[in-house]
């Protein structure tokens, strides 16, 4: 059975919480905090995390066929993005509807980024690699899920070079799109991001297989791992150039250091809410914009019914005041425990059960 890195998955979880923190903008609360500011950044994490764990699963995997590979890959990702997908086309249809009501939206349904000739790039995960598609269409955190998801497929190609071969391409397509980011190409700057952080992921598995069987410090460990904490700390909360690729360094050492699982960081990250959190977290990630785009939407409506002013539009972002500092914290906090119960509802209903049906479909002789 494959060992599985819990405290890896912990971490996944809070980078999840922390993009949904991102998206949220309430008036003088803890959203904006510089940490929570820049953690858009933590989507290269997610990046990293998978090349290490693809490269753990299948890199020395002298078995491996595209059956397995493809389904198990695909009944992971596309039914909660499909669901999605169509909950947000529900979504605009409602907004068509209230429209016809007098409860007007900023743009008219089914235009701009949810236009209808962006339906079906989205529907196959094709809006960050297609010309002339708007990358950030309609369920917008998906643009990552779509770079992943057919990195997943050049993974497995990587994967069919024989001998050493297989393994040395995957610094050489790493160091190839980090210099691509550095030298600011232009062309595909979200799948050179992708690119760079999941072959680098991959990279930093195998420094990982090299290191596991020495007798490492655990005392080393707790240092280095709490000196990594606040390296994210800090460079989550300045503005730098080059910051992405700095971040994108720092995830890869912070995977490499946590993946020994030795420190006292460690430690604390496999208490079980913590875990629970890394099982949630692809569902936080395609769930959260929902609620947050439903609830700032319901709140137009409420100040169209009582001529209040609730929502503000700052710098193309759309900032709630729901009276004080106070509410506006409590109502952040309201809503990462709504995001997080219907992250578990879609895990338990969706998630779950399209792996199942994947793993049918795997065993099924063709």
């Amino acid at each position: 059975m494959q060992h599985r890195f819990n405290v890896l998955d912990s971490f996944r979880g809070l980078a999840a919480i922390f993009v949904v923190m991102f998206h949220l903008h309430f008036v003088g609360s803890i959203t904006e905090l510089a940490f929570f500011r820049g953690s858009h950044l933590f989507v290269d994490f997610f990046f990293v995390l998978s090349g290490f764990v693809l490269a753990h699963r299948y890199g020395f995997d002298n078995q491996l066929n595209i059956k397995d590979f493809f389904i198990s890959r695909t009944f992971r990702i596309f039914p909660l993005h499909v669901l999605m997908l169509a909950v947000f086309i529900g979504f605009e249809l409602l907004k068509l509807l209230a429209q016809h009501y007098g409860f007007g939206s900023d743009y008219v349904p089914f235009s701009q980024k949810n236009a209808a000739n962006e339906i079906l790039p989205n529907l196959l995960l094709l809006q960050a690699w297609l010309p002339n598609v708007q990358t950030m269409s309609w369920n917008g955190p998906a643009w990552s899920i779509s770079v992943e998801y057919y990195l997943y497929l050049l993974f497995f190609m990587a994967l069919q070079i024989k001998g050493h071969y297989r393994h040395a391409i995957w610094p050489v397509v790493a160091y190839a799109a980090f210099y691509l980011i550095w030298i600011d190409y232009k062309a595909a700057r979200e799948v050179m991001s992708g690119l760079s952080c999941f072959f680098g992921g991959a990279t930093i598995y195998l420094v990982y297989r090299f290191c596991r069987n020495f007798q490492l410090n655990s005392v080393v460990f707790s240092i280095t791992e709490v000196a990594l904490l606040f390296a994210i700390g800090w460079m989550m909360s300045v503005n730098f150039g080059y910051q992405g690729v700095y971040a994108s360094w720092l995830f890869c050492l912070v995977v490499l250091v946590f993946a020994f699982e030795k420190g006292i960081v460690s430690q604390l990250f496999k208490n079980t809410a913590l875990l629970k959190l890394g099982q949630l977290s692809y569902s936080i990630y395609l769930t959260h914009l929902l609620m947050i785009l439903s609830l700032i939407y319901g709140l137009k409506i409420i100040e169209k019914t009582f001529d209040l002013k609730l929502v503000y539009a700052q710098a193309g972002e759309k900032y709630i005041h729901l009276g004080s500092t106070l509410v506006n914290n409590i109502a952040v906090i309201a809503m990462l425990v709504l995001v997080i119960t219907v992250a578990n509802f879609t895990y338990q209903t969706i998630e779950i059960k399209g792996k199942q049906l994947g793993e049918k479909l795997r065993k099924m002789s063709w």
